[in-house]
């Protein structure tokens, strides 16, 4: 009886294969496109305010001056099972000799949501006791919406999205 190993190297090789094999194209994904650009409307006023609501989405994501509620980080931190899953399936799409466009594309899907799967799940910390007061008064805009943080006006979810660039 004869064993043959048989070693097949997926590493440097593999990484520079799919960089050429996707022409440079990559996955973006978060705040994007005319949503994420849109000036924000206070919940609690339902005024226009100087912000986008990318900016407004930074803002909490690095607790610049509010409490930081990570979306993005805190989400890609864990290493989501299903995103290292679609990252195997492009380059398994690259060892076959496909090109991974659309498996790319699905990656930006999955992640999105995975974002907002997060926003729905309440991230900590949670809302000031003077901002749920706020939110109960009668309000078009949050009306039923006061203990979930980044959620008020539906603004930052409506806001996520990718682009395959």
């Amino acid at each position: 009886m004869s064993v043959t190993i048989v070693r097949r190297d997926l590493g440097v090789g593999a990484v520079r294969a799919a960089s050429e094999a996707t022409d440079g194209k990559a996955v973006a994904f978060g705040s994007t496109g005319p949503k994420a650009s849109a000036l924000f409307i206070d919940g609690e006023t339902g005024e226009l305010t100087n912000t986008s609501v990318a900016g407004l989405l930074g803002t909490h994501e690095f607790g610049i001056g509010v409490p930081e509620r990570s979306v993005i980080r805190g989400y890609t931190a864990g290493k989501p099972p299903e995103i290292r899953g679609a990252v195997k399936a492009t380059f398994r799409e690259v060892v076959n000799g496909k090109v991974p466009t659309s498996q790319i594309g699905r990656t930006g899907e999955i992640a999105v949501k995975g974002l907002r799967k997060r926003i729905e799940k309440r991230i900590p910390p949670p809302l000031a006791d003077v901002t749920k007061e706020n939110r109960r008064r009668p309000s078009e805009l949050s009306r039923g919406l006061e203990d979930k943080p980044l959620k008020d006006t539906e603004q930052i979810l409506g806001s996520l999205g990718f682009r395959v660039e």
